[in-house]
């Protein structure tokens, strides 16, 4: 969708069921953006603390039985 479009079609698959103005659609796209970042950023977190558990866990001892 270009700038000087007024309206673009809503799919569900290959089937039209709505339609946006251009900055409707430029909303709805950046909140998706927002939501991708926030749910990178959650999963690398738990991605790292996985990691430094798994780390942790096998770990040499420090010799004390």
């Amino acid at each position: 969708m270009r700038p000087g479009d007024a309206r673009c079609s809503v799919l569900d698959g290959s089937l039209a069921v709505a339609t946006r103005t251009y900055e409707q659609q430029r909303s709805y796209q950046s909140l998706e953006r927002r939501r991708d970042a926030r749910n990178g950023v959650l999963l690398m977190a738990y991605g790292a603390a996985g990691a430094l558990l798994v780390w942790r866990a096998t770990r040499p001892g420090t010799g004390r039985d």
